[in-house]
């Protein structure tokens, strides 16, 4: 009775084949991974974002966000949340500006190009917002007002008034410090509670959440 067994050159197919299937697929498993745990990151940040804020409406301190000296003022910006949102979060450190508490590194839209205010000012990250924080979990915070009619030109908000502009850097200090990355963007909308940037321009979110595109809208994108 003969025998049959596979040839050297036949096994040696079989691992170059098998070779170019993980090849092709180790890429996308590990892509999708990234994928799956940056959205589990951003919606963790956002919900715990959004809990501390919306207990503003329960403290009765919701009306204080359409007052404009926080607007003009730092030092009102920072004792507004001070009083009313430090309670409500659980910080490990708070500074004033973000010193200390932000990356110093330039950050970038997701298109690679420098956020307006690094091309004058570079190197100081998202420096210029009035409150920042570290949460228990290393994600970073910064916290500023947007004047009057800027939510509805830069966040595509449907909104007139000023409101409270809250971005978060989901690995902390860790690179790439882009947006639609690792720093995401939502705003405390007076009335309206916590929404993400973009949420009344569906239509440009997938242009904007692209490599062309600021990354601005990938709030959205993370949160489905």
């Amino acid at each position: 009775m003969r025998k049959s067994a596979f040839t050297l050159a036949e096994i040696l197919i079989t691992l170059v084949i098998i070779g170019v299937i993980a090849a092709m697929c180790v890429p996308v498993i590990f892509t999708n991974y990234q994928e799956q745990e940056r959205a589990a990151k951003v919606k963790k940040a956002y919900s715990t974002i959004s809990r501390a804020f919306n207990l503003l409406k329960v403290s009765g301190a919701e009306y204080l966000l359409e007052d404009t000296t926080l607007t003009n003022n730092p030092e009102s910006l920072f004792d507004f949340f001070e009083h009313y949102i430090k309670p409500n979060l659980i910080t490990i450190k708070i500074c004033k500006e973000t010193k200390g508490c932000w990356s110093n590194d330039d950050t970038k839209f997701l298109n690679g190009k420098k956020i307006d205010f690094e091309v004058s000012r570079p190197g100081i990250g998202i420096g210029w917002d009035i409150v920042s924080c570290i949460l228990n979990d290393g994600t970073f915070v910064t916290f500023n007002m947007y004047n009057q009619g800027d939510t509805k030109i830069y966040a595509k908000i449907n909104y007139d008034g000023a409101a409270l502009r809250i971005a978060f850097d989901i690995n902390g200090a860790k690179k790439p410090n882009t947006i639609g990355k690792d720093i995401f963007y939502m705003h405390y909308i007076p009335g309206r509670g916590v929404v993400p940037s973009y949420i009344d321009a569906a239509e440009e979110i997938e242009k904007d959440c692209t490599k062309t595109g600021k990354g601005l809208s990938c709030t959205i994108k993370y949160l489905k």
